[in-house]
């Protein structure tokens, strides 16, 4: 198989399954707290700044998933675009991760 043929395959059918699903959640999460950190860290200018932000961030994030989830969203449809975010940031990563693990 391809390596185009096969990222096409991986980027289809993970999110179709539910083990997939979740890992590109979390694997979407991580990558994405990373970002925030920089995005942080460039704003403020300061390490500190930075983790009092996070701080504050992730202390809202305390409850167990998905009430945490459904705590920070302040409608339906904002708690659905941010999950399709998040998993579609993990996909796309993989996906990036799967084809330049072929060469």
């Amino acid at each position: 198989m391809g390596r185009v043929t096969g990222a096409g395959r991986h980027a289809l059918k993970t999110p179709l399954t539910k083990w997939g699903m979740v890992s590109m959640y979390i694997y979407g999460g991580s990558v994405l707290s990373l970002l925030a950190l920089l995005y942080g860290l460039s704003v403020t200018g300061t390490l500190a700044g930075t983790l009092n932000a996070l701080l504050e961030f992730y202390i809202a994030r305390l409850f167990p998933w998905p009430f945490d989830e459904l705590l920070l969203a302040e409608t339906w449809v904002e708690l659905v675009v941010s999950h399709c975010i998040t998993i579609g940031v993990g996909q796309l990563v993989a996906t990036t991760k799967w084809l330049s693990s072929q060469f």
